[in-house]
């Protein structure tokens, strides 16, 4: 091993890799210690090959965030292609894996921080492209956890055509379906490689194993990793299941759309009560904004008015106000003594009601401007002005005083005159009285309308089961509530576990068996009582014998409910 290479001085080695060689170096003149990444030269054949890693590590040089490896250069000594990085003391993720060092909950820490890498270097345009536990550095500091994403030098710029020459790089374990079947990485194929590692920090194991690298590719592209069981998940939420299916789904349409959003899986799946889902946080929080920003744009749409109000002098404003009817203000009048029965009072009724009408009138055309003071009813009464000496005094105009009416005195109706006595003769016949009409009979009237009989309410348990084929895990939120309530009930307790097994929660299904077994109820019973209950059986049977690995329940959960089923 040589000694130098360039301006480094050569300490130790650190490992090797399918790449080359990494060393630990020291910069000469800062005394600085770096990581030293050879590239072997099978692998940098040729000018294109030199180039691309310069241009793709240059890009990688320039990514600067805590929970990335920071690249400090790039340069050929001879015919030695080396990348130079921030050395870390640490430990490999890797070796933290096979040695069970953290707890589940510390493993998705550190995920979630190298999600918050990824997701930095993604908004860069750069892909990793071999996104490993080897290239993940975790440092222990007490109880706290940093992680940083190693290994920059292979990656590529998303707009870069520098690697479409057929190879592909990368680690096999770890490649995407779509990276193996077109040889084209993208943001989603490190997040596949994320949940890669997601499913070994849970399991130990890797999800698509094989005694070769033909069996590895075949089984990435073409099955589904083997279900996570309930023993597996220690400390942390269930949902880490629906995350990882996630994650490892072969469409990158169906990952997680960001790293971020990633990470949010990971962090929230820490709590190990947390049953919900980001999508639905999101959907409470625009639904409480939207509702906040409906009450404020109907209150600054109120109506409202400016209305002047008329004085003596200049016109005064009056701030604004609710846009409401003003009350009409009719002039106040001297007391009228009532009138006598007759047509004199009729008049007096119906003058009273045309002053009103004017007035009213009056007040309806001038109410938006400053109006002139209402004249009196009776006109007052002017001082005559004194006579300037030498002119003769005008006449005196005599005051006009309108005429009284007076009422008439009461007097008795005028008597008819007497009939002129007639010579008596035959007496004329009486004419019959008028016969009285009968009363007329009122129309009949309309009955009120009858209330309608109120509609009988939905059974819960049909409500949950409908809902089951629209949104699973909002009816299995709907199941526990009312299983919770209902401790005895075959009916209600066999939809619960059903309603689990279709939102894909094996762990909470195994919970409520448990409980409901626990009660008293037997198998028998919620076969009987919940059709839900009885197809999910009827199902997952099936999936068992033709050893499908789609199935939902681990065999030992299905060989109990087989042994109950026989008691």
């Amino acid at each position: 091993m040589a000694k130098t290479i360039g301006k480094y001085e050569i300490i130790r080695s650190l490992g090797a890799g399918a790449m080359g060689e990494v060393l630990l170096a020291r910069q000469t003149g800062i005394g600085r210690e770096v990581a030293i990444k050879t590239i072997l030269p099978n692998v940098a054949k040729g000018e294109d090959a030199e180039s691309r890693f310069r241009r793709e590590a240059e890009a990688a040089g320039k990514l600067s965030h805590p929970n990335i490896v920071t690249v400090f250069d790039f340069d050929k000594d001879g015919d030695l292609l080396y990348l130079v990085m921030e050395f870390v003391k640490g430990d490999d993720l890797e070796d933290l894996i096979k040695s069970k060092a953290l707890t589940q909950s510390q493993f998705l820490e550190v995920l979630a921080q190298v999600c918050d890498g990824l997701s930095h270097a993604h908004r860069n345009g750069i892909i990793h492209r071999d996104i490993k536990p080897a290239n993940v550095r975790v440092i222990r500091d007490g109880k706290n956890l940093l992680a940083k994403v190693m290994d920059f030098g292979i990656a590529r710029m998303e707009d870069s055509n520098m690697t479409a020459t057929g190879i592909v790089m990368g680690t096999v374990s770890y490649m995407a379906p779509e990276y193996i079947r077109g040889g084209h990485a993208s943001s989603q194929s490190d997040l596949f490689a994320v949940g890669v590692m997601l499913y070994e920090c849970i399991t130990g194991r890797k999800p698509f194993a094989g005694d070769n690298t033909t069996t590895i590719l075949f089984k990435i592209v073409s099955e589904t990793a083997p279900p996570v069981s309930v023993a597996d998940i220690k400390g942390i939420s269930p949902n880490i299941r629906n995350v990882l299916d996630k994650a490892l789904s072969k469409e990158p349409a169906d990952r997680f759309q960001t790293a971020d959003d990633f990470a949010k899986g990971l962090r929230a799946c820490k709590d190990p009560s947390w049953m919900g889902t980001l999508d639905e946080a999101t959907s409470l929080i625009s639904r409480h904004q939207a509702a906040l920003l409906g009450e404020a744009m109907r209150a600054a749409a109120s109506p409202t008015v400016v209305q002047q109000i008329p004085a003596a002098g200049p016109t005064t404003m009056v701030a604004a106000m609710p846009a409401e009817p003003a009350p009409v203000a009719i002039p106040a009048q001297a007391p009228v003594e009532a009138p006598a029965k007759g047509k004199a009072g009729l008049y007096a009724v119906l003058a009273a009601v045309g002053v009103a009408a004017v007035a009213g009138g009056t007040w309806a055309v001038t109410r938006s401007k400053a109006p002139a003071p209402a004249p009196p009813l009776v006109a007052a009464v002017q001082p005559a002005a004194q006579p300037q000496a030498g002119t003769p005094p005008p006449p005196v105009q005599p005051a006009v005083v309108p005429p009284v009416v007076e009422a008439p005195a009461k007097s008795e109706p005028a008597r008819p005159p007497a009939p002129a006595k007639a010579e008596p003769g035959p007496a004329a016949p009486k004419a019959a009285p008028p016969k009285a009409e009968p009363p007329r009979p009122e129309p009949p009237r309309p009955e009120p309308p009858k209330p309608e009989p109120p509609k009988p309410a939905e059974s819960p348990v049909k409500a949950i089961t409908a809902l089951m084929a629209t949104d699973p895990r909002q009816a299995c939120n709907q199941a526990r509530t009312l299983a919770a309530g209902a401790p005895g009930n075959a009916e209600v307790q066999g939809l619960y576990l059903a309603a689990c097994y279709n939102s894909q929660n094996a762990f909470d299904m195994e919970r409520g068996y448990a409980r409901a077994t626990g009660s008293g109820l037997t198998v028998k019973k919620m076969l009987s009582a919940s059709e839900p209950f009885r197809k999910v059986l009827q199902k997952e049977s099936a999936l068992a014998k033709a050893k499908s690995s789609s199935r939902l329940l681990t065999a030992e959960f299905l060989d109990r409910i087989t042994a109950d089923l026989n008691q």
